[in-house]
């Protein structure tokens, strides 16, 4: 055994670059996959914690006043074996135009709920104040914010922000930052903020305070679904308002993050495929160069599984060594990152444990390289001593024939790379597979950074209206009427089309969301398709008695068209006739459209009030919604389509981080194994480069040589790999995004980001493959020929 071990650390020294490479491809792998494992561990405790520190209730029903009956549901959820305490019926005012701070607007919704007592449920937590310590309420003119608000938008204390309202701006001081469990992330629109008690009954008119919040507690988190289905049974029907559960909740914080650690994961199992490549092409390769050296192995008297051995901790020891490097970067990695997650719920200190992140990660690195090792290090057991210390090489093989390609018009250097890469095909397989995988993941990342970039130029294909303005009439103080405000528009120039529409909660039977069984829906005065809307089967509802479905609404209920949905609306029981099914991201892919004709049988005094605009060539939106704005006042709230670019910035800065993580990731292993393959090749054709070295070729041309090899595996790749992929990637994005209602997902495609893979990537090939082909000026041609 110790004469194995002297082999192998004997054989590690003589090939100090191709160990290095090895290990650093190992040490990625490990990082990766223990910072993805941490990252899927950790996401829910912190979470968790902070409800259990804060006593959060696990069921938070936002209801409406007027509606709903409020003392009675309170009273029934009191009574319910799985409810453990109700809170207090808390005010709240939900704001309906873009906030103000610092004299700049800024897109996000608040929900303003009165800090009153509560029974002990659902405490805020003081991250920052001002003034009095000891207070338990903000003042009359002032807020509290969640810190995740205030650290996204850059709110310091003492700051103000003005809330819309019908009776004129109010300003509201900045007093306290605070961790409100639920909305401490930007992914819960609104965010919750807590002003003093009676505050809204002061600022506001009382046609206004319809809301309220109730807060339920109970004996296990996951009986909120429940007992929100048992509660709108219990009262016959969805509740008028929507619910907050504590799996909603801990979806949409962790969002970010665990699409980080499932993008980490698959670059895990990536460059451990690289690794294994890495692995088997090298093993293959020290055979063929050990041939010799193996012989006189087995004519000394080492069996073969001696032998494998030896190749089993040649390649082993570097893993040993890579892997706990890799575990101690990953746990910095992940501390921080973790530290990110938790700061917005006033933890400081995350406590986790690397324990069974470092196990799975070591254990699966380490297990995955040693069977790589062994299962390719077979063929050296095979090897007959005799024939292995008089050839050096191994036989050909019985009846094999090389077909004659062309090659003869290529460049020296070139045509001496692609001959090379004859000399060990299985070899410049796992190459050409390993540069396939980067090629893949770069398309992706190019493309899908292209497909959130552009959401607000293919809208309709989210389920969303591709106008311009989105107009919304009838202010509280002032207002203007619908039909008025449309026969304006058709006698402004500047207005190219519109279709009007206006918003509606109901029920379709069997069709259940994730905040109840009400879902809501849109209804259309006029022709959907005028804004760009589109359906997958059938056509828009064109009148009364007409519905379309939203794919998954039809799904779930197994509707289909020409059948009737019953369908419940204001009170009323409906079967409208399944004319169209029609693809949204919005609420899952759920929902439903309807002609304004069935809203105004069942409510005659129904009217659409947002307006969606489509502009004249060559006239400025935003120019035309400051003209409205001025023209109408308070009368209308005008929003442009460039809001919602704003309003998903950080979502598209997530998602263009992570693919670029992904990509940077693959590409740092691609590196190693072109690195560790033209190492390889130079020690495979050191006798061939040898003689050409005596016969006068030039240390460049002689470096060309190697490099043009890794150029054609790269071309090669590229050619299979490119199309494949382009193929792939929308039939794979359908399937992944059909749960979210994109059967169809809008993929764009950046042909100019795309057409620049293949010179990026063959300039990345080139410049990876000259740095380690520079050993060519070491080689001897006196020695190599002697050899």
């Amino acid at each position: 055994m110790k004469a194995i071990v002297f082999t192998a650390l004997g054989d590690l020294r003589r090939r100090v670059g191709q160990t290095a490479a090895l290990t650093c491809a190992l040490l990625l792998s490990s990082l990766a996959l223990f910072t993805a494992a941490a990252l899927l561990q950790s996401l829910d405790a912190p979470l968790d914690d902070a409800c259990d520190r804060l006593n959060t209730s696990a069921l938070q029903l936002f209801l409406d006043g007027h509606s709903d009956d409020v003392p009675a549901m309170q009273a029934w959820l009191q009574q319910h074996e799985a409810v453990a305490a109700v809170g207090p019926p808390i005010p709240i005012y939900q704001t309906s135009s873009d906030l103000v701070h610092n004299e700049e607007a800024f897109s996000r919704a608040l929900m303003l709920a009165e800090n009153l007592p509560r029974k002990g449920l659902d405490a805020v937590q003081i991250v920052t104040r001002l003034g009095d310590p000891t207070a338990a309420a903000p003042g009359l003119d002032e807020v509290w914010i969640s810190h995740q608000l205030a650290t996204s938008r850059g709110i310091q204390l003492g700051d103000t922000i003005t809330v819309p309202r019908e009776g004129g701006p109010w300003p509201l001081r900045v007093s306290a930052t605070v961790v409100d469990p639920y909305f401490s992330t930007d992914n819960i629109s609104p965010t919750r903020a807590w002003v003093a008690p009676g505050a809204l009954a002061h600022a506001l008119p009382l046609a206004d305070l319809n809301e309220v919040f109730l807060g339920v507690s109970l004996h296990q988190r996951a009986d909120a679904g429940q007992v929100r289905d048992d509660l709108e049974q219990a009262f016959g029907g969805g509740l008028s308002g929507f619910a907050l559960t504590h799996e909603i909740a801990k979806m949409a914080h962790g969002m970010f993050f665990r699409i980080m650690a499932v993008a980490l994961g698959v670059a895990a199992l990536l460059t451990l495929l690289v690794s294994i490549l890495i692995v088997a092409g090298a093993v293959g390769s020290a055979v063929f160069a050990d041939y010799r050296l193996i012989g006189t192995f087995k004519a000394m008297g080492y069996t073969p599984a001696m032998v494998n051995r030896i190749y089993l901790l040649r390649f082993t020891i570097p893993a040993l060594i890579a892997v706990p490097l890799g575990l101690l970067l990953g746990w910095l990695v992940s501390a921080q990152l973790l530290a990110l997650l938790v700061g917005s719920l006033g933890v400081t200190d995350p406590q986790w444990s690397p324990l069974l992140p470092a196990l799975a990660a070591g254990a699966g690195v380490l297990t995955t390289v040693a069977a790589a090792a062994w299962w390719s290090a077979r063929k050296a057991g095979r090897v007959e001593a005799m024939p292995a210390i008089r050839f050096g090489a191994p036989p050909p093989r019985a009846g094999s024939h090389r077909r004659s390609v062309p090659l003869g018009r290529l460049p020296l250097p070139a045509f001496l790379g692609a001959r090379g890469l004859a000399l060990n095909p299985v070899r410049a397989g796992f190459a050409v597979i390993g540069m396939g995988v980067a090629v893949a993941v770069l398309v992706c990342a190019v493309n899908l950074t292209a497909t959130f970039e552009r959401l607000g130029e293919n809208r309709p294909m989210w389920g969303m209206a591709a106008s311009d303005l989105t107009v919304f009439v009838g202010g509280a103080r002032f207002s203007v009427r619908s039909e008025h405000f449309a026969a304006r528009l058709r006698q402004d120039a500047r207005v190219a089309d519109f279709v009007t529409s206006g918003t509606v909660q109901g029920e379709i039977e069997g069709v259940k969301g994730i905040a109840g069984a009400r879902t809501g829906g849109r209804v259309f005065d006029g022709a959907p398709e005028t804004v760009g809307l589109t359906v997958l089967e059938g056509r828009h509802p064109e009148g009364a008695g007409e519905i379309a479905l939203a794919i998954n609404s039809a799904l779930k209920g197994g509707y289909a068209l020409g059948e009737p949905v019953p369908l419940f609306i204001e009170g009323q029981h409906l079967k409208p006739k399944l004319v169209g099914i029609y693809q949204t991201g919005q609420n899952l892919g759920l929902g439903f459209r309807l002609h304004a004709a069935t809203m105004n049988a069942v409510l005659p005094m129904w009217q659409a009030r947002t307006f969606e605009i489509k502009t004249a060539a060559g006239v400025d939106p935003a120019a035309f919604k400051d003209d409205l704005i001025r023209t109408y006042g308070e009368a209308v709230d005008v929003g442009l389509a460039s809001d919602l670019t704003e309003q998903l910035a950080g979502l598209v800065t997530g998602i263009r981080g992570t693919l670029m993580l992904l990509s940077a990731l693959l590409l740092a292993i691609c590196l190693i194994s072109i690195y560790n393959d033209t190492l390889l090749c130079l020690r495979e054709q050191q006798q061939t480069l040898g003689i050409l070295k005596a016969a006068g070729m030039t240390p460049g041309r002689l470096r060309l040589v190697l490099v043009w090899r890794t150029q054609v595996v790269t071309l090669v790749s590229l050619v299979l790999f490119l199309p494949m992929v382009l193929v792939a990637l929308p039939l794979l994005l359908n399937q992944i995004a059909a749960g979210i209602g994109l059967v169809s997902f809008p993929l764009v495609i950046d042909p100019l980001g795309t057409v620049l893979i293949v010179p990026g990537l063959l300039a990345f090939a080139f410049a990876a493959a000259w740095w380690p082909a520079r050993g060519v000026t070491r080689l001897h041609p006196r020695h190599m020929l002697a050899y």
